[in-house]
């Protein structure tokens, strides 16, 4: 059970950081642009 949970912790993580990556990939796009 806990180590279902920390699977499910460091998932939501990884969405968080390419999510925060995507965005910030955006901003430079609109930046060049």
């Amino acid at each position: 059970m806990a180590l279902a949970l920390l699977e499910f912790e460091s998932i939501a993580a990884g969405i968080e950081a390419g999510d925060a990556i995507v965005k910030r990939a955006r901003i430079d796009v609109l930046y060049a642009g």
